[in-house]
């Protein structure tokens, strides 16, 4: 393969010394003038060009966005964290050898790092640690940012990199994705000294993070097994005409009546999927973080006036408006009444009744 064209910085039997130099040299002339030489892959070569139109400093580090406990939580959140203990070990080899590995979320913030102590403080300088930025924007060419550019399993090997302090590093990055709905959860990086670099890195990566996406898809399964399972145990005790389990990705996991709802509710990008709920009590704990990092929204709705209300309870009582009534308890069973409630399992309201 054409080296130029290849997502591999290393070819086999590559001199890393050597390499190093002449991409120093292509370093130098690309900041001076502008424009990446011919010798770049095109690859980078397209990278660089980005980053020059984002206005990249190329003597910066990468910002810290996230202080410890932020991303704490934002590693908590994502779906990959579950196993991490996993990935340690199919990188065990690498990881003890004066490699690191690294996992980003889907926009670069790097939120976890493990591997040689020493090869992880050596990256301090350039701010390749978690909580910190690592987009083409924020540091341009790097094998995080760049594999999030690229939709696409990439090696950047010394001054490849845009930044003149990663150039001490070799990195190999792929992608981790939801398997359902294809959703990048984040970006698997082992990172090295220039002269550990190997052709075989990239492959092994591309390996684990595919390992990755196989143990949370058979995770996804065991959960929407789960999940049927309280579905169905609900709709034999639910008087509610039409209901639905829906996954995140908008694949109906079950309907009742079957059917009714069709495979998938389809919703484009930045769409509205909307349910109908209640919060628990009048004060709910929000976590900001994941609403920014989730693009989430909560829409709130008015409350009715009271002469919207007489008027409601008129429609009601002349008959031109149903109200659904999902069970009757007598006044004598208003313990149990209230027990059911708090089951949270009726749909319509709840009635007691004084009569006979």
């Amino acid at each position: 393969m054409n080296n130029r064209l290849s997502r591999s910085a290393v070819g086999t039997g590559t001199d890393p010394v050597r390499l190093a130099g002449l991409l120093r040299r292509a370093h130098h002339l690309a900041i001076e003038r502008g424009t990446p030489p011919s010798v770049m892959r095109s690859v980078v070569a397209s990278s660089w060009t980005r980053a020059t139109a984002a206005g990249v400093d190329p003597d910066g580090s990468a910002p810290a966005v996230l202080d410890d406990r932020q991303t704490a939580r934002a590693l908590a959140s994502n779906p990959a964290a579950e196993y991490l203990g996993e990935i340690e070990r199919l990188l065990r080899e690498v990881l003890t050898g004066g490699s690191f590995a690294v996992l980003s979320d889907p926009d670069g913030v790097l939120l976890w790092a493990s591997g040689d102590p020493v090869a992880i403080e050596g990256a301090a300088g350039s701010g390749f640690l978690p909580g910190h930025l690592c987009s083409e924007e924020a540091v341009g060419t790097n094998a995080v940012g760049t594999a999030i550019a690229l939709d696409a399993p990439v090696q950047i090997f010394a001054a490849e990199h845009f930044n003149r302090r990663f150039h001490a590093l070799t990195c190999a990055a792929a992608p981790i994705r939801e398997p359902e709905t294809g959703r990048l959860l984040g970006v698997l990086d082992v990172s090295g000294d220039f002269r550990t670099g190997h052709p075989h890195t990239l492959a092994l990566v591309r390996a684990v993070a595919r390992v990755a996406e196989d143990l949370i898809e058979s995770r996804a399964r065991s959960r929407d097994d789960e999940l049927r399972a309280a579905y169905l145990d609900w709709v034999k005790g639910s008087r509610c005409e039409r209901s639905a389990l829906v996954a995140s990705g908008g694949r109906v996991l079950a309907a009742s009546p079957r059917g009714w709802l069709g495979p998938r509710l389809r919703v484009r990008r930045d769409g509205r999927l909307a349910f109908c709920g209640a919060h628990a009590g009048e004060k709910a704990e929000v976590d900001m973080l994941q609403i920014f990092v989730r693009g989430l929204r909560i829409l709130g709705f008015r409350i009715s006036s009271p002469d919207e209300i007489r008027t409601a309870l008129s429609l009601a009582l002349e008959g031109r408006v149903r109200v659904p009534i999902d069970r009757e308890f007598h006044l004598s069973e208003a313990a149990e009444a209230h027990r059911y409630l708090e089951r949270r399992e009726h749909v319509g309201k709840v009635l007691l009744t004084a009569g006979g």
